[in-house]
C-alpha cells in the first residue's frame, strides 16, 4: 500500500483535476483502494496540519494548492517509504550490491539480517539473484566455510553492480542505501563537490539526476575497487592521454588505495554521463558519419520522411551517438527511466529505430540496449512532431528537465507544438533555470521548484490524457489572469499608442478580456491529434483476384481523382515498389506503396485498400492491406503512418479491419 500511495501522490500532483475513475484508469489501482491510500495520505497531512484531500459525490478528488506542496515534499522526502519492509526486487539489488562490496562471504543468517526477513524468504531471494547474476555470466556460490560469494569476472562485477545501485535510485532508494550503510552521507557530499569542480573545469553541465546519482555510483565503485582482487580492464586508447581524461582522474587522487587504472575507469563513468551540454568533443577518433548516415537512411526509409532538414537532425545526434556508442563499445550501463512508458506510448518510432540502429552496431561490436535506444528515438520522436513556433506568440515560458538533453528536447519539441502562442525560450536544469525565470511569464517543469512563477507540472513523456488536462490548466490560468493577458496585449500595441494613453488603453484591454477565451474541444483535437482525417473517400474494398500491380494503381485512383498526385507518381511509385518493395511495409502484411514528393505529389493524402482476397507480392509474400500514400513536403504524414503502424501492430484491430463490412466501420477502428 505504501507504493500505491506514493503512485497516488504523484498522479495527484501531474493531473489538475482526475477522479476516482481516472485513477483506475491511468494507474490500474482500484476504487476502493484509492480511497483507502487517500485516508493514509490524509493521515499523514493531518499529522502536519494539512488541508485533508477529500472526494465528492461525483468521484472526483478535491485538493488544495497548499495541500500539492505538502505532497510534493512527501514524495520528494520518502514519507510513504517503509523502513522496515523492502519489496522483493529491492531487497535483491541490495543483496546483490552488499556480496559485491566485500571480499568476504556472508552466511544466511547474516543476510537475512541485512534485509530484516526471514531465513526461508531470503532463501528464495537467493534463488532470483541467483538467476539475475547468472545473466551477466556471473556465478553465486556457496560454501560453509565462506558463505555466500558472486564471483566471476571484475567488468562483469562492476556492471552489475552499477546496474543494481541505478535500479535502486530509479525508486528513490537514496535513503535505504544510507540506512543499510552502504554508502555514507558525507561521502556523497563530498563527491558531490568534486564532481561540481569537473564541471566547471571542463565546461560541463550534468543533468541534475546525473549530479544526484553519480556520486553513489562513483563512491560503490572504488568500495569494490578497495576490497577486489586486481584486474586489469581495458582503458580506451584514444581517451588516455586526453586533458579531460587526466583532469578526472586528478579528482580521485585522496585515494592511495586504487590504482591508476581503477581512477581511469571512474573517469569512463563521468564522461560516458548524459549531459546537457558539453564544450568539448572526446571521440573525434570514431569515424560514425557514414554509419550514422546509413542509419539514419533506413529511417528515412521505414517512415517515407522527406531527407530536407535532416542534416539538422544528424548534427543534433552525433554527439548523442558518441556517447551512446561510447558506452555501449565499453559496457557501460545507462538507466533510463521513461524506456517503458516510451515504448507503450511509441511502439512505432522504437520499432524502427530499433531495428535501423544495426548499422551502428558494427562500429562498438555489440547490441546497444533497448535503454539506450530509447534516448535515440526520443531524438526522432522530436524531430518528427517538431513545429514552427508560432510568430505571434504572446507569452514566454521556458522548460525545467533533469532528465538530460533527449527527453529536455522531446518535451520542448511536444510543449512547442501543443502551445504554438507561447515562446520558449529554451530547456534547463533544475540548478539553472533561476537565471533566467524573470524573462518568462510561466514555466513548464517535470519536477516542483521553489519559484514566484507559475509552475505547470507535466509528465516527461506526453500522452493525450496528460494533453488534455494540461492544456485545461494553461488556458484556465491565462483566462483567469486578466492582467497577463492585458499586458501582453498592451505591451504589443504600445508603438501605435501615446505613452500617456497606455494606462487608459490597458485599463479598457482589461474590462474587454473579462469575456475569456474557452479552449474548444475541436481545437484541442486539432492541436494534440496531427493525423490524417480519414473520410469514407479515403477507404476502399477489393473483393477480386489481382496482381499487385493492379492493386496499386487501384488504390491510387482517388488520389489521382482528387488531384493529390500526378500519373507520373503513380507510375514512379510502381517502379520503386517492384525494386524496393520489401522496405515499404507499415504491419504485417501490410504494404506502403510511395514515392519521393518531388516525383510529383501533389498533397498529403492516403487510401486505404482492403483486400478481401490477400495480393501476391512475390513468391512469398503477400498483402491484406494497401495504403496509398501522397507524403506532405513537411512529413506531416508521419504521425499518421506511425499511428497506423501501432494499430496494425495490434492483432486484434488488425483483424476488424480486415473483416470490416464498410467504410465506417473501418474509420471507427483507425480514428485516434
Amino acid at each position: 500500500m505504501k507504493s500505491e500511495a506514493e503512485r497516488m501522490i504523484l498522479h495527484l500532483l501531474l493531473n489538475v483535476q482526475t477522479s476516482l475513475e481516472d485513477i483506475e484508469s491511468d494507474n490500474g489501482i482500484t476504487q476502493d483502494k484509492t480511497k483507502e491510500c487517500i485516508r493514509i495520505i490524509n493521515r499523514k497531512l493531518s499529522e502536519f496540519k494539512e488541508t485533508k484531500i477529500s472526494i465528492n459525490s461525483s468521484g472526483e478528488i478535491m485538493i488544495s494548492p497548499s495541500t500539492k506542496e505538502a505532497l510534493y515534499l512527501f514524495l520528494k522526502e520518502n514519507i510513504f517509504q517503509s523502513d522496515d519492509y523492502l519489496l522483493p526486487e529491492l531487497r535483491e539489488q541490495l543483496i546483490t550490491i552488499k556480496l559485491l562490496l566485500s571480499k568476504d562471504g556472508f552466511s544466511l543468517l547474516e543476510l537475512a539480517s541485512f534485509v530484516q526477513v526471514s531465513k526461508n524468504t531470503m532463501l528464495n531471494d537467493l534463488k532470483n539473484v541467483k538467476k539475475n547474476v547468472l545473466k551477466e555470466s556471473l556465478t553465486l556460490e556457496y560454501s560453509r566455510l565462506t558463505g555466500y560469494q558472486i564471483v566471476g569476472e571484475e567488468s562483469r562485477c562492476r556492471q552489475t553492480l552499477v546496474s543494481s545501485l541505478k535500479k535502486i535510485l530509479t525508486v528513490k532508494g537514496n535513503l535505504i542505501l544510507f540506512k543499510k550503510k552502504l554508502v555514507d552521507k558525507n561521502e556523497i557530499f563530498l563527491m558531490k563537490k568534486r564532481l561540481l569542480t569537473i564541471e566547471k573545469r571542463l565546461g560541463v553541465s550534468f543533468t541534475d539526476e546525473q549530479l544526484e546519482h553519480l556520486p553513489f555510483l562513483l563512491l560503490v565503485l572504488i568500495k569494490r575497487m578497495q576490497t577486489a582482487t586486481k584486474s586489469k580492464i581495458e582503458e580506451p586508447s584514444n581517451l588516455v592521454y586526453s586533458s579531460e581524461f587526466t583532469i578526472i582522474k586528478e579528482q580521485f587522487w585522496h585515494i592511495p588505495t586504487i590504482t591508476e587504472q581503477d581512477k581511469g575507469y571512474l573517469a569512463l563513468q563521468i564522461l560516458s554521463a548524459n549531459m546537457l551540454h558539453t564544450s568539448y568533443d572526446f571521440l573525434q577518433d570514431y569515424e560514425i558519419g557514414d554509419a550514422i548516415h546509413d542509419f539514419l537512411k533506413e529511417v528515412e526509409k521505414s517512415l517515407a520522411i522527406n531527407p530536407i532538414g535532416m542534416e539538422d537532425l544528424k548534427n543534433k545526434l552525433i554527439h548523442h551517438l558518441k556517447l551512446a556508442i561510447f558506452r555501449t563499445k565499453y559496457s557501460l550501463s545507462i538507466k533510463n527511466n521513461l524506456t517503458e512508458e516510451f515504448i507503450k506510448e511509441y511502439p512505432s518510432i522504437f520499432a524502427i529505430v530499433k531495428k535501423s540502429i544495426r548499422s551502428l552496431e558494427h562500429i562498438t561490436n555489440s547490441q546497444f540496449s533497448d535503454d539506450e535506444i530509447i534516448y535515440i528515438a526520443m531524438h526522432f520522436q522530436a524531430w518528427v512532431y517538431q513545429s514552427n513556433e508560432g510568430t505571434n506568440t504572446s507569452y514566454k515560458a521556458l522548460v525545467v528537465c533533469r532528465n538530460g538533453v533527449s527527453v529536455s528536447k522531446m518535451l520542448l519539441a511536444s510543449l512547442r507544438d501543443y502551445f504554438p502562442f507561447v515562446h520558449f525560450i529554451g530547456a534547463y536544469s533544475e540548478r539553472t533555470f533561476s537565471e533566467v525565470e524573470e524573462d518568462v511569464d510561466f514555466i513548464f517543469s517535470t519536477v516542483e521548484l521553489i519559484t514566484k512563477k507559475k509552475v505547470f507540472l507535466t509528465n516527461p513523456i506526453l500522452n493525450k490524457t496528460n494533453c488534455i488536462s494540461l492544456e485545461r490548466e494553461v488556458h484556465q490560468y491565462i483566462d483567469t489572469n486578466i492582467q497577463l493577458r492585458s499586458s501582453k496585449l498592451t505591451n504589443h500595441l504600445s508603438k501605435y499608442i501615446p505613452k500617456k494613453n497606455l494606462p487608459i488603453v490597458k485599463q479598457i484591454i482589461t474590462e474587454f478580456m473579462n469575456d475569456s477565451y474557452k479552449l474548444t474541444k475541436s481545437k484541442i483535437e486539432e492541436i494534440i491529434s496531427p493525423i490524417f482525417p480519414f473520410s469514407k473517400e479515403n477507404i476502399l474494398f477489393n473483393y477480386e483476384n489481382i496482381n499487385w500491380e493492379e492493386a496499386v494503381e487501384l488504390s491510387f485512383q482517388p488520389l489521382l481523382n482528387r488531384k493529390s498526385v500526378t500519373n507520373s507518381y503513380v507510375k514512379n511509385t510502381i517502379n520503386s515498389f517492384r525494386k524496393d518493395g520489401s522496405h515499404m511495409v507499415i504491419g504485417p502484411e501490410v504494404y506502403l506503396p510511395h514515392a519521393p514528393t518531388y516525383d510529383g505529389a501533389l498533397r498529403n493524402d492516403f487510401c486505404m485498400l482492403i483486400c478481401k482476397e490477400p495480393i501476391k507480392i512475390n513468391k512469398k509474400d503477400r498483402a491484406n492491406i494497401i495504403i496509398a500514400l501522397s507524403p506532405s513536403r513537411n512529413n506531416s504524414h508521419v504521425p499518421t503512418l506511425l499511428h497506423l503502424n501501432k494499430l496494425f501492430l495490434d492483432n486484434h484491430i488488425y483483424q476488424s479491419i480486415l473483416y470490416a463490412n464498410d467504410e465506417a466501420e473501418v474509420i471507427n477502428l483507425i480514428k485516434p
